[in-house]
Formats: structure tokens, C-alpha cells, sequence
């Protein structure tokens, strides 16, 4: 939209909010069921999950700087 392109700004997983990094990462609710599914069955350590972090760069980051390619490919599956 910033470019002047004509999408629909609606996010199409929850049809409820704006789409943008943070509705992506925390806000939405369906997001947010993944995040809580992943953290309930501890497949992400606390934290790096975006449940226990601030926002999703900060989950980024700590996975970059745990060098653990299995937590690296979870993270993805997950995304």
C-alpha cells in the first residue's frame, strides 16, 4: 500500500486487523494459536518463541545467535 499498490491491507488469515509485522507476529489470533500451540508443546524454547519475546525481530535475532540449525528449521516450519 506504501507503494501505491491496491491491496486489500485486511488480514486474510483473521479477517479481523490490519496486516503488518506486528498483527503478523503477535496480534493475530490465528497467529497467535500457532505461537501457543508451539510453546504449549515446548517445540520452540521460551526464549526464542514469539510468546516469550517482545516481537518477531527479537525472536529472529535470538535464533540467529543460537548457531542451532534444528531450532533454525522449526522456527521456519513454523512460520
Amino acid at each position: 500500500m506504501k507503494r501505491g499498490l491496491n491491496i486489500d491491507p485486511v488480514c486474510p488469515l483473521c479477517l479481523d486487523g490490519i496486516e503488518y509485522a506486528k498483527h503478523f507476529s503477535k496480534d493475530c489470533i490465528i497467529v497467535n494459536k500457532v505461537w501457543e500451540a508451539a510453546d504449549k508443546r515446548q517445540w520452540l524454547p521460551f526464549n526464542v518463541s514469539p510468546v516469550g519475546c517482545q516481537d518477531l525481530s527479537q525472536s529472529l535475532g535470538s535464533i540467529q545467535s543460537s548457531h542451532n540449525s534444528k531450532l533454525k528449521q522449526k522456527f521456519s516450519f513454523l512460520l
